[in-house]
C-alpha cells in the first residue's frame, strides 16, 4: 500500500492504480479502497472512485479518513449536498480535523452560509493561528456576513502575519 501511495505521490498514476488494485486483491481493506477511491477521483473517475470510496465507509465507519476522503470525492464530484454529512461525520469522529474545517468552510462559502463559513475558520483557527490565507478566508467570510469590525480584527491579523498580502491590505481598506 505504502508503495502505491509513493508511486501516485511522484506521478506515477497507472502503476500506483495498479498496485492499488492488487492491494484489492487482498481482501477487504478499508484503506485500500479508501485509497484507490481517492487515487481515482483524482483522475476524474468519479463514479468508479465514489464507489470504492462507500466500500471503504462500510468497511470501516469508525474511521474519520474514510468518511474524510468520501467527502471531498463528493464534493469534486460537485455532489454538495451528500458530501456535508459525509465531512461533518468525519469531523465528529475526529474534531480536530483542520482539513474537515476547511472543506466546511470552503462547501458553505459555495453556499453563501457566510456565518457557517466563519465558524468554521474560527475553528480552524483555534486549531492552527499560524496560517496568513486561512485569517484572510475568515476576513472575507465575515465581511461578506456583514460583520465589518470582525472582519477588520481578520485583516488586521492577516497583515501582521503576511504584510504583503494585497488583497487583504484591498478588503481591510474597502471595510475601513
Amino acid at each position: 500500500m505504502n508503495h502505491a501511495l509513493a508511486l501516485e505521490e511522484r506521478g506515477r498514476v497507472p502503476e500506483a492504480l495498479a498496485a492499488f488494485e492488487r492491494a484489492l486483491e487482498l481482501g477487504p481493506y478499508a484503506f485500500a479502497h479508501m485509497n484507490y477511491g481517492r487515487a481515482l477521483v483524482n483522475q476524474g473517475e468519479f463514479e468508479r472512485g465514489l464507489a470504492h470510496l462507500a466500500t471503504a465507509v462500510d468497511l470501516f465507519p469508525s474511521s474519520p479518513d474514510v468518511h474524510l476522503y468520501h467527502g471531498i470525492g463528493l464534493l469534486m464530484a460537485g455532489r454538495t449536498a451528500e458530501a456535508r454529512p459525509a465531512l461533518e461525520r468525519a469531523l465528529e469522529l475526529r474534531p480536530e480535523s483542520m482539513i474537515a474545517r476547511r472543506y466546511l468552510a470552503e462547501l458553505a462559502q459555495k453556499e453563501g452560509d457566510w456565518s457557517a463559513a466563519a465558524e468554521q475558520w474560527r475553528a480552524y483557527l483555534a486549531l492552527d493561528p499560524a496560517p496568513a490565507w486561512v485569517w484572510f478566508n475568515l476576513g472575507f467570510a465575515l465581511q461578506r456576513a456583514g460583520r465589518g469590525a470582525a472582519s477588520v480584527a481578520a485583516y488586521r491579523e492577516l497583515l501582521a502575519r503576511d504584510p504583503q498580502h494585497a488583497q487583504g491590505k484591498f478588503n481591510l481598506a474597502w471595510e475601513l
